[in-house]
């Protein structure tokens, strides 16, 4: 789009210039006096946009100086939430460098933005760490790592993961409530895309006070950062470890490499808020939740009867997997619960599905096989969290940052060459309408070499005397270019000037004489096939020719 708006800018600006050109013309100005008008208006248009340019830089830099250069005694915000090691150096700053030297500064809220709330550690942090382009990117581990907060920039999203510290703390402390105001004050239009709350599946199998205690935590740092930003926020479930469950290994050898990396859970759309408002709601979601799990397992058992597989899968261990996720009902349900909150709140989470996620560590470090098992996870954190989220975009991240950066650079490219295409256009008419393009016409003007006279009658070598003697006039009255440019081979001062009016008198001089030459050549030519047709004349003509030569 931004391509497009600067190559329309440039053909209306040019249009402006031609429309100058031809009204001058109109008016009864001369040429040179047109064309230079045309320039003097595209130098005032150009000078205009660097000028704005200037200005915009400059006017960024103070507002950027508000925000960044605190009072000396108060600590750096972002140094408080371990993004630097010093007041000077904000991570988060070199963050955005990194990003909008990618994207562009309009680009910047194109990417999806996601805070990662642990509620115990589990198999997420761990894939976002194995899987992210902070390497590629440039991404230093002393600006990705801190010691609350992490930054992992992935294929589809941008994750702030916080440990659960802060997920554990009363109201996240000072570390959740500075970041939801570093946020809000460096991205004001769109602070998070959305909330993934990831915790172990075995959190869910222990105690349900523990469960409901952290789901009220959860839900008040979600009501902290609604509040902070005036906006609803979705909000993910992410349940992982799953290869901790007995009988899932055994599952995850009957799938098939596409259905690995679909996504296994239950979304949660805008019309289905009403079952939060009912409170079986969360029960029945839970259910439905479990039992389209148990139905994939199922199907599983099934063809793992009738068919005959490689994996030798016992039926035994698939039995416990399911009686396993039958066990999850009632720890989903509570968790659901607790972080959607109570419908006494003014303003509650958007609560957008439930979803599963396995990513077994490395057994052994050569074991190139076990880095490749996590299941469910392609499809879920590059479509579904995106898209779900409301984010501007779906596109893979790395896709935006690689071939998005190619065509920004490619787009201001093509603006520069256009502009130079431009001046050399409007400054090659300025100036090869006296010289250049009178010597080019000079040498086609030239007579032509040739034994046949009678291409070059009479008429057409009087025009090209006209010709000829019109462009001399105009080389004559040349004095110097509106716009010199020596490095387009255009003169910049009269003395190369006057040496390039002689070289053309002594060219068009030249030329002349050769026509002269020709012209009496020709004139010789037409004489010499009338004499040589004298004799064919019948014989009366003759004797009419010799009487009155006689007299």
């Amino acid at each position: 789009m931004k391509v497009f708006k600067w190559i329309l800018i440039t053909v209306l600006v040019l249009a402006i210039a031609f429309g100058i050109i031809v009204v001058s013309l109109g008016l009864g100005y001369p040429q040179d006096l047109a064309f230079r008008w045309a320039a003097y208006f595209l130098a005032a248009v150009f000078g205009f946009f660097i000028l704005r340019r200037i200005l915009n830089r400059w006017r960024a830099k103070q507002r950027a100086k508000k925000l960044l250069d605190l009072e000396e005694r108060e600590p750096s915000l972002w140094s408080s939430l371990g993004f630097s090691r010093d007041a000077d150096q904000d991570r988060f700053r070199i963050l955005q460098k990194t990003l909008r030297k990618r994207i562009g500064r309009g680009g910047e809220y194109h990417v999806p933005w996601f805070i990662e709330l642990e509620c115990d550690t589990g198999d997420f942090r761990r894939y976002l760490k194995q899987n992210s382009n902070n390497v590629a990117l440039d991404l230093s581990p002393d600006i990705s790592s801190g010691s609350a907060i992490d930054i992992d920039i992935v294929d589809s999203f941008l994750c702030l993961s916080c440990s659960k510290e802060i997920t554990n703390q009363e109201d996240g402390g000072s570390t959740w409530r500075n970041l939801l105001e570093g946020l809000s004050k460096y991205r004001d239009q769109q602070p998070v895309d959305g909330v993934i709350v990831s915790l172990p599946v075995q959190f869910l199998l222990e105690s349900e006070d523990q469960v409901t205690d952290t789901g009220r935590s959860v839900n008040e740092l979600i009501q902290n950062a609604m509040r902070t930003f005036r906006m609803q926020i979705p909000v993910f479930l992410v349940v992982t470890d799953l290869w901790r469950i007995d009988g899932f290994e055994p599952f995850t050898a009957l799938l098939s490499e596409r259905e690995k990396e679909q996504a296994l859970g239950l979304g949660f759309g805008r019309n289905d808020q009403q079952l939060f408002e009912m409170d079986e709601g969360f029960a029945q979601f839970s259910r439905q939740l479990c039992g389209n799990l148990l139905r994939v397992i199922e199907s599983k058992i099934a063809l793992n009867v009738t068919e005959v597989t490689d994996q030798n899968v016992s039926n035994a261990a698939l039995m416990r997997l399911a009686a396993e996720i039958g066990r999850l009902q009632r720890g989903v349900e509570l968790l659901v619960k607790s972080v959607s909150g109570s419908i006494l709140q003014k303003v509650r989470p958007s609560f957008r599905g439930v979803y599963l996620l396995s990513f077994p560590p490395r057994t052994n470090a050569t074991d190139q096989a076990s880095a490749d098992q996590s299941v469910f996870s392609s499809e879920l954190l590059r479509k579904i969290l995106p898209k779900e989220s409301g984010a501007s975009t779906t596109l893979e991240f790395a896709e935006r940052l690689f071939i998005g950066a190619r065509r920004k650079v490619f787009s201001r490219i093509s603006i520069i060459w256009i502009l130079i295409v431009g001046v050399v256009l409007l400054e090659g008419a300025l100036d090869l309408q006296s010289l250049e393009l009178v010597r080019k016409d000079s040498i086609a003007l030239s007579p032509a070499k040739v034994a046949d006279y009678q291409i070059n009658t009479l008429n057409q070598l009087d025009h090209k005397r006209k010709i000829i003697s019109r462009l001399e006039s105009q080389a004559n009255s040349y004095d110097l270019p509106p716009l010199p440019i020596p490095w387009l081979g255009i003169p910049p001062d009269k003395e190369k000037i006057s040496e390039m009016k002689r070289q053309w008198v002594v060219l068009a001089t030249k030329i002349l004489k050769e026509i002269d030459l020709q012209y009496v050549d020709y004139v010789r030519a037409v004489k010499k096939e009338y004499l040589l047709a004298l004799p064919a004349e019948k014989p009366e003509l003759k004797i009419a020719r010799g009487w009155m030569s006689d007299r």
